[in-house]
């Protein structure tokens, strides 16, 4: 009989924010998934009034205007709000880090007057180009060509991946005004070496170095963390600390780690650092290029989780990505087996005193490419656990998941469950790696 497998129906806390934040995004931001996940060549957007700020514009029918409507700033009827009324505006979420265009559809009543009428704003929030002057273009009435024709007006601007985007259009109520589109436009892509580079940021001190002599631990935590068992696994190693922190989510850039150790002295004042289930965009690009360095060092990092981690998780054109031992397949690389996959150790751990005779199972688990790594834990031939020596350090991937329950008819348990996994863990991090 085939094994059954249902879907975990416990959701935690911070599940539940995470189920609320995607509501609250979808409701006031126009939260777009597919935004989260690509950014193709060219895309073209209808605009609206900016919630709250109708007194300065309206969406009106206008037969030359894309989709027929635009959003109307009517010196008539409408007013500026403080220095200049928005005309409208929308935002982007999760664009990848490049250089991009916006070009900005318009029409004005009257191309005679040499006064400034209306800026056009594409700025990335929350980032380090927020204050490029390229972000803005300033438009005089005698640049449009004619009057009551549309026309594009282009801003380049740059995006790191740090923050979210803004599309706007800033009115001057000299004139009436139309604006029915922008159109988007991915011009080049920015690697993390390009970033590094652009925002000056600062190398690896030569005198730091980390303290091996006890395990101090850092854990940034996201959904279905505590389940991992850490705390247990820590608790059995002599003079361990261990500190978490957990990953809080964001409406309008990506999350953050609160405590995060975001220098390098703080960052070389830990020996292990454990990224469970978050995601490392949160980490910006210092904080992604001060890891490798410190795993580089002498640093241990443990990564894994479910929903944000590994091609969930960003990883890819990163810097951590140039120290994994493993290929990754993004967008996901979650799978579920049909049928559940024992647990059996490499030889790095065979030699521990676990009960194998739970026959622990995972059902989901990452997959993944080019193996380059030690297999500390394995179902057949696919990996579970794979660790690497970086420099002086070591980096470890952990590609179960704790998708899923019991599995209806099997004789084992889920790995989670198991008494032992603990303690595996616990050897994983003292030396599983040779």
């Amino acid at each position: 009989m085939k094994p059954t497998i249902k879907v975990r129906k416990d959701v935690d806390q911070v599940s539940r924010n995470v189920v609320l934040l995607l509501l609250v995004n979808t409701v006031f931001f126009g939260f777009n998934i597919k935004e989260l996940l690509s950014a193709s060549e060219e895309r073209i957007f209808s605009v609206a009034p900016y919630a709250g700020m109708t007194r300065s514009s309206e969406r009106v029918k206008d037969p030359d205007a894309f989709k027929g409507e635009a959003c109307m700033s009517d010196v008539s009827k409408h007013f500026i709000q403080g220095i200049h009324g928005p005309v409208a505006g929308f935002s982007l979420y999760g664009e990848k880090p490049g250089i991009y265009i916006a070009e900005f559809s318009l029409k004005a009543s009257d191309n005679s007057i040499d006064k400034r009428v209306l800026i056009c704003d594409a700025v990335e929030y929350n980032g380090p180009f927020v204050n490029d002057p390229s972000n803005s273009r300033k438009i005089n009435a005698k640049e449009f060509d004619s009057s009551n024709i549309y026309q594009k007006f282009s801003v380049k601007y740059r995006v790191s991946g740090q923050g979210f985007v803004s599309l706007s259009v800033r009115w001057f109520g000299e004139i009436n005004v139309w604006w029915d589109r922008v159109t988007v436009k991915f011009e080049e892509a920015f690697t993390n070496e390009d970033l590094y580079q652009m925002m000056k940021l600062e190398d690896k001190p030569d005198e730091l170095s980390i303290n091996q002599n006890q395990f101090n631990i850092f854990e940034a935590q996201g959904l279905f963390a505590d389940m991992w068992g850490f705390k247990k696994a820590v608790s059995m190693i002599n003079g361990s600390k261990r500190k978490v922190s957990l990953f809080k989510y964001h409406s309008q850039w990506p999350g953050v780690i609160p405590e995060y150790p975001d220098t390098y002295e703080k960052l070389f004042g830990y020996n292990l650092i454990i990224l469970n289930n978050v995601n490392v965009i949160g980490l910006k690009v210092t904080g992604r290029k001060q890891l490798v360095d410190f795993v580089e060092s002498g640093g241990m990092l443990i990564l894994l989780g479910d929903t944000h981690m590994l091609a969930q998780g960003e990883i890819t054109e990163t810097f951590i990505e140039n120290i994994l031992p493993v290929k990754l397949s993004p967008p996901r690389d979650v799978v579920r087996s049909d049928i559940p996959l024992y647990l059996k150790p490499d030889s790095n751990l065979s030699n521990l005193n676990l009960n194998w005779s739970k026959k622990p199972y995972t059902v989901y688990y990452h997959k993944v490419q080019n193996v380059k790594g030690d297999v500390l834990l394995r179902s057949g031939s696919i990996p579970l656990i794979i660790g690497k020596r970086c420099g002086s350090g070591k980096i470890i991937v952990i590609l179960l998941s704790v998708f899923g329950e019991s599995v209806k008819d099997s004789d084992g348990i889920p790995f989670w469950e198991w008494e032992d996994w603990p303690k595996l863990l616990s050897e994983v991090i003292q030396g599983g790696v040779k």
